[in-house]
């Protein structure tokens, strides 16, 4: 990925937010088809997840949370994964995806308002997945 800033366009524009442009170096067009799937996944569990709650890594200074989740995981770092093909198989990537929301409900509690936001992403996801593995699977019988 690659990020650029203009100096001068920010001191023209006034604004309290810097100018800032993205541009991802990967090749969608170069993923095997499964992991073409996976990106769609995760853009798919953006759309899910509108407050980021799940998008970004949990900040550094958050008490004792690296301490207690060994795997932490978010949908940045499993689209990056993605992009860099480390998947060998879609139920790879599934597995990361449910790391998400295991990690939040261990770290939480069950009974936290964000668990609870994380157990209801985690049934609306598997339920998109499963759908689309059943279409996957009829495609291939037929």
């Amino acid at each position: 990925f690659e990020f650029t800033f203009d100096q001068a366009k920010y001191h023209m524009s006034h604004s309290p937010v810097p100018p800032v442009s993205f541009v991802s170096n990967y090749d969608k067009n170069a993923l095997p088809d499964f992991l073409k799937l996976g990106l769609r996944f995760t853009k798919y569990l953006r759309a899910m997840d509108p407050n980021h709650y799940f998008t970004d890594s949990v900040p550094a200074d958050t008490p004792n949370y690296y301490n207690t989740i060994k795997h932490p995981i978010c949908i940045s770092t499993i689209e990056e994964k993605v992009y860099e093909q480390r998947y060998k198989s879609l139920d790879e990537f599934k597995k990361d995806v449910d790391l998400i929301w295991s990690n939040c409900v261990t770290y939480n509690s069950i009974n936290d308002d964000l668990s609870k936001i994380a157990l209801k992403l985690k049934s609306e996801f598997d339920e998109a997945f499963v759908l689309h593995s059943m279409i996957r699977d009829y495609i291939a019988a037929n």
